[in-house]
């Protein structure tokens, strides 16, 4: 799994999470907007629609990496919906307070180019909106560990093996 796959799977969870949102607190024109139908199947055709709903020059940014701007995030997001298929989003839970969301939701990706395969995460996504309801930041945070420990060959010792790793100060690991 790469970066674009996993940044796939926090814009579902956003979506998802002010779909959730938007159906009782609809407190602006922006917040009323409708959002994507097919959350969890959003595909290349939806992702105009989906980077409407961030400002002009929103930050995104999750462990891997950092974007700025619309147009960077729809790109960005284009070219993971060539290599994954995602279904089964679900909010677990969100939090609203004023302007900052925070939502914690799961959802599996299938790749593509091996179709078999497919994985299930667990994200949380923390957004600040400004007054129109649009994104201004959005920071995700998710286990990069995923894939590997759902992999049929994955061993546990490997696990043990990197969480030792690290616990190591940077110049043991050299």
């Amino acid at each position: 799994m790469n970066i674009k796959q996993l940044c796939l799977l926090l814009l579902l969870g956003w979506l998802s999470g002010c779909s959730h949102l938007t159906s009782r607190t609809a407190a602006t024109p922006r917040e009323s907007l409708p959002l994507p139908q097919m959350l969890g199947q959003i595909s290349a055709q939806d992702i105009g629609q989906f980077a409407g709903y961030y400002h002009p020059d929103a930050l995104f940014s999750d462990p891997d990496v950092s974007l700025q701007g619309r147009s960077h995030i729809q790109d960005h997001f284009a070219a993971l919906l060539t290599q994954i298929q995602v279904d089964n989003t679900r909010i677990i839970s969100s939090i609203r307070q004023g302007s900052e969301l925070v939502v914690l939701w799961e959802s599996d990706i299938r790749f593509l180019a091996q179709p078999a395969r497919q994985v299930h995460y667990q994200l949380v996504s923390v957004l600040s909106l400004d007054p129109q309801g649009l994104i201004m930041r959005r920071q995700d945070y998710f286990d990069g560990l995923t894939p590997f420990r759902q992999h049929p060959a994955f061993s546990p010792r490997i696990d043990s093996l990197w969480l030792d790793y690290l616990q190591l100060t940077p110049q043991e690991q050299q």
